[in-house]
């Protein structure tokens, strides 16, 4: 029996997810380029973050502590269900903070903010 178009992107995007997540594992690939691709891949963007550029800006620490770990863990269903249209079976709300935190850091124009003096 041949496959279904849903089979075909749901193999897809797995094969897809397993070899990015061994580049990362591998250490090919940073954790911010890991996570900004998958922001990518489901559609995330900058309106998805809970909090305004003005407070990014605002943040004193490296990887945004200062701002409530709720805030960013309240924004988890709003993702899951774009990760959910991608046919992604495995999600958390780790994968939902790290992707939230790469778009603020892509936001400000810090990248680099997790590679220096990491």
């Amino acid at each position: 029996m041949e496959n279904t178009t849903y089979e075909k992107s749901f193999n897809e995007i797995t094969q897809t997810l397993l070899v990015k997540r061994k580049e990362y594992m591998d250490g090919k690939i940073s954790h911010h380029n890991y996570y900004i691709w998958l922001a990518n891949l489901i559609g995330a963007n900058y309106k998805h973050l809970p909090v305004s550029q003005d407070t990014l800006l605002k943040s004193t620490d490296k990887y945004f502590n200062d701002i409530p770990l709720k805030l960013w863990d309240n924004q988890h269903y709003l993702i899951l269900q774009l990760v959910k249209s991608k046919h992604i079976q495995y999600w958390s709300n780790a994968d939902t903070v790290c992707v939230l935190k790469a778009l603020a850091r892509e936001l400000i124009g810090q990248s680099n903010r997790l590679e220096v003096n990491n």
